[in-house]
């Protein structure tokens, strides 16, 4: 019973360890096939929007906007993530580039480090290639971390709404006969 006992208070003390991870805001730099800067926003649960500035230092550089979907897998510092969004740019010879962008990839936040790898597929057009895959390890720190009442707070409406059946004094509203 002891061991039953010391079990669950370990497990309920990681998973407020691990909710106490999230983020709201994070920066950092991107590395891979092009080099550039990324923040990510949460906007929702579950939901973050990825701002890319992205420069291969050959032909291209990029301004990306993804908006990406988490799952969690062993807890919110670990997840994996999918998404899309647009982006633009400018080539050497000085011509516009838009195109579409895929993103599927898997983080980790531990402390204020939050690291990713992705594959970030792109479909452009004003170019000569049409299509260029991406792939990148992030490293991002994180600027605003996640309060974890929060979620508690959005997903139960504590404080917002009156118990049903009670009137406006706190008493028990009786139907009318």
């Amino acid at each position: 019973m002891k061991k039953v006992f010391a079990t669950l208070i370990a497990v309920t003390a990681c998973m407020q360890l691990a909710v106490a991870q999230g983020y709201k805001t994070t920066g950092g730099v991107r590395l891979g096939n092009s080099w550039g800067l990324t923040v990510t926003q949460r906007i929702a649960t579950k939901w973050t929007l990825e701002g890319i500035l992205q420069n291969d230092f050959v032909d291209y550089s990029y301004l990306h906007l993804l908006a990406r979907r988490h799952h969690s897998l062993i807890s919110r510092k670990f997840n994996v993530y999918y998404g899309g969004g647009l982006h633009t740019g400018i080539g050497f010879e000085r011509r516009g580039i838009v195109g579409l962008d895929a993103i599927v990839g898997a983080e980790a936040t531990l402390g204020r480090l939050n690291v990713s790898f992705d594959f970030k597929p792109q479909l452009m057009t004003g170019t000569g290639r049409t299509f260029y895959p991406n792939t990148a390890v992030s490293v991002r720190y994180v600027l605003v971390k996640a309060r974890p009442m929060d979620d508690i707070k959005r997903k139960f409406d504590f404080g917002n709404k009156k118990k049903s059946g009670a009137d406006d004094k706190g008493g028990i509203k009786w139907p009318k006969l």
